[in-house]
């Protein structure tokens, strides 16, 4: 299995060559998706796998629409028969390409509020919203849902090859870390910036890591704090020997060099530290 993964984190940039951007001019608008490297990490009989989007409650879909993040996000309910042939396309798409997409059903017990915080997102099914810095820039129309191949073409047009990748497995961070001799990890505390109003801590994220780790060659592994499992939280923290009161972070790992870089906001001299890590380190493609 770690071979596997070893062979297809090396083949991405493959995958994505052969689904370059042609068709769509207006670059401004592109969504930046990272890739999910649960993806990788499949059965021995793979006609046996699901793939769905992940799912999202209201809090976490409120949240990433207040700190301004770009994903994609699939709006079904298990009443539509529309949804049903969707949630079909969504199985084989997410077999296939390994884009980190979020889901959020009608049928949740978030969906009064939510509705009423964004009544022109969440109020038909299905809808496949794609978002940049937390605006809501492209909505498929049904015209898409029409066919597998319409559908793949559409969400392969928007979605742009990048190094981030997300996990929710510890399996998969684990073998992520073994397999790639070089990589940062991120580590996003989005509650409390957002119960805290205190904007900082994400702009940095936003306006000065982001940018350069999306188009770099070098691969990166992005948490937020809400999303991700305790167990995934536990094994970083011990392996990096971080305080559990620190809850936004960075890691650079070289192993070839032996050289690790840490970063947290808790500690004003690591920024500079950071900063010239990731304009020595990370090389745009």
């Amino acid at each position: 299995m770690k071979n596997r993964l070893f062979l297809c984190l090396n083949m991405i940039p493959l995958l994505f060559a052969s689904t370059a951007l042609t068709s769509c001019n207006n670059n401004a608008n592109k969504v930046y998706v990272a890739n999910n490297i649960d993806w990788f990490i499949k059965s021995n009989d793979e006609k046996t796998e699901t793939f769905f989007p992940t799912s999202l409650t209201g809090d976490q879909i409120q949240m990433m629409i207040e700190s301004k993040q770009d994903f994609v996000v699939y709006f079904h309910s298990k009443d539509c028969l529309n949804c049903q042939k969707v949630d079909g396309f969504f199985d084989s798409f997410l077999a296939e390409h390994p884009f980190q997409i979020y889901s959020f059903s009608a049928q949740s017990s978030d969906i009064i509020y939510i509705s009423e915080l964004y009544p022109t997102f969440f109020d038909v099914t299905p809808k496949i919203m794609f978002f940049k810095n937390g605006e809501n820039v492209l909505t498929l129309s049904s015209s898409r849902y029409s066919s597998y191949r319409s559908f793949e073409s559409a969400l392969l047009e928007f979605c742009l090859k990048s190094k981030i990748y997300s996990a929710y497995k510890l399996e998969s961070t684990i073998n992520f870390l073994e397999k790639c001799n070089q990589f940062l990890i991120y580590f996003k505390d989005q509650e409390k910036i957002i119960e805290e109003n205190y904007w900082p801590y994400y702009e940095y994220f936003r306006q000065d890591v982001f940018p350069i780790i999306s188009t770099s060659n070098v691969p990166s592994l992005v948490f937020s704090h809400s999303l991700i499992s305790s167990d995934i939280k536990d094994y970083l923290y011990a392996k990096y020997d971080l305080d559990y009161d620190i809850k936004t972070w960075a890691v650079y790992v070289d192993k070839d060099q032996q050289k690790t870089t840490r970063y947290n906001y808790q500690v004003d001299s690591d920024k500079q530290l950071f900063d010239e890590m990731l304009a020595t380190n990370f090389v745009s493609h």
